[in-house]
């Protein structure tokens, strides 16, 4: 995807970075909602209490390990976004 280098490219890219930003925290709050559910519902689970709870460990295993290079790709976005503001001023205190 390629962003053109004005207002509304600035503006695409913060979009992204707030989706991302926004589905990070919705999967964190997920999976411990998640896990909430289950301390909760223990004892009408029975045996199968101890697959659910690895199921979840492995779930927030898996989240940790992804959150790193989103969290990169959020700072990039950022990164880009202050490069294509300075562009802009730039232009504009020439013009």
């Amino acid at each position: 995807m390629a962003f053109a280098i004005n207002a509304e490219g600035v503006q695409a890219i913060e979009q992204c970075k707030s989706s991302l930003e926004e589905s990070r925290e919705t999967m964190n709050s997920q999976t411990t909602m998640l896990g909430t559910s289950l301390d909760a519902n223990k004892s009408a689970l029975g045996p199968h209490v101890a697959d659910i709870e690895q199921i979840i460990e492995d779930m927030r295993t898996q989240l940790g390990q992804a959150i790193s290079p989103v969290i990169n790709l959020e700072e990039k976005l950022s990164q880009l976004s202050s490069a294509y503001k300075a562009i802009i001023d730039k232009k504009l205190s020439v013009s």
